[in-house]
């Protein structure tokens, strides 16, 4: 529901529940244009959608009448004192919220309109999420405007409506909060609402709200037609009869619908698996490049190092061999040498030389002896 400025229009902008049937969990749902809501069977895509018309004023007790939920409203969406269900919603340019949370026996559903947008901070302590009883203490503390909790269901919805007509409070907070300007009124949108989502309207409700139109309005009311005008009527009503006996095969095609889109999102968790695959696949072949490109440079550096130490050896090698080839030469010259000592009787001489030593002993005894005789010999003359 929106008018073309900015600033004269009101939007439902988003839902959002915390700590609720989903213990612990923040689940957002934006509701200001176009959203696909896809998943697996049991995960609460419908019993997110239902919560929507409780933004118009439906009661909590009939929207898990029939959904196939065996607790009560509090039981199932608001199961601890720290679950909220909040509403983020724009008029005439300043976003604001409506927030339902338990009450502190878990019996009943208490509402509060905060002139702020929606932050998880609004809802949090230094110890952790605020109990829903002790949120208006919690915002005013930030210099916020938090309501105090309206109790009853019919309260919050003439606020919601703007169809105050004696509380002067609850008329204060119509004119700050409600989700229509202050000469309009939207008695019954909560029928409608639930209708538009469940599909299914009853007589009753239609009467109720054609009832309410024409006692707020009825010095404008105004009754006549045609035979072009009827025969449209029956023509329609035709067409709405044909249409419901397609009913079964419209349930047939919603439910092969919920089982495509979850096989759709099967597919995709499949695809995004593969595709995780695939680049973790791909993540260690680049490795393995890497390290083989560490491999090859590894082996042409040892193969490097390896040429460097042949060339050195091959160096040194040539060397020994020059040396053991002047060796070989002078061991030649040795040989000749010795050959031609052999032919100069170099045996008998080493021998002599051997015996020199004796030789040189005797000749000393010798010469001893013939010391002691001369001395003799010149002692007796």
């Amino acid at each position: 529901m929106s008018n073309t400025s900015e600033d004269n229009y009101f939007s439902l902008r988003r839902l959002i529940l915390v700590d609720s049937y989903r213990t612990g969990a923040i689940t957002e749902l934006k509701l200001d244009g176009h959203t696909s809501l896809t998943g697996p069977n049991g995960v609460g895509k419908t019993s997110l959608l239902r919560l929507i018309p409780l933004f118009y004023g439906e009661s909590p007790n009939k929207m898990v009448q029939g959904g196939g939920v065996n607790q009560s409203f509090v039981n199932y969406y608001l199961p601890h004192t720290t679950s909220f269900i909040i509403f983020e919603y724009s008029r005439y340019g300043k976003v604001c919220m409506v927030v339902l949370h338990a009450s502190r026996s878990a019996e009943s559903v208490y509402y509060r309109f905060i002139d702020q947008p929606f932050s998880l901070e609004r809802f949090r302590n230094e110890e952790g999420l605020v109990a829903g009883p002790d949120l208006n203490r919690h915002i005013r503390k930030r210099g916020e405007f938090c309501s105090e909790q309206i109790t009853a269901l019919s309260d919050y919805r003439s606020i919601i409506q703007n169809a105050v007509s004696v509380n002067r409070d609850h008329r204060t907070l119509a004119a700050n909060f409600s989700f229509v300007g202050s000469s309009g009124r939207l008695s019954h949108i909560e029928k409608i609402v639930t209708g538009m989502f469940s599909r299914v309207t009853n007589f009753r409700d239609i009467k109720r709200i054609i009832v309410s139109c024409i006692v707020d309005d009825k010095n404008n009311i105004r009754l006549e037609t045609s035979t072009s005008a009827m025969k449209g009527w029956v023509r329609d009503y035709r067409a709405y009869v044909s249409v419901m006996e397609q009913s079964k095969h419209m349930q047939d095609f919603q439910a092969l619908q919920m089982r495509h889109e979850a096989s759709i999102q099967e597919l995709r968790l499949v695809y995004s698996e593969f595709t995780r695959l695939q680049q973790e696949q791909e993540a260690a072949i680049e490795q393995k490049k890497l390290r083989a490109e560490e491999i090859q440079n590894e082996k042409r550096l040892l193969e490097n190092q390896g040429n460097d130490r042949i060339r050195k050896i091959v160096i040194q090698l040539g060397m020994v061999e020059g040396q053991i080839h002047s060796l070989k030469e002078i061991l030649q010259g040795l040989e000749k040498q010795y050959l031609e000592y052999e032919n100069d009787g170099i045996r008998d001489i080493a021998r002599l030389v051997d015996s020199l030593p004796q030789l040189v002993e005797d000749l000393g005894q010798e010469n001893r002896i013939a010391d002691g005789a001369t001395r003799r010999i010149k002692g007796s003359g």
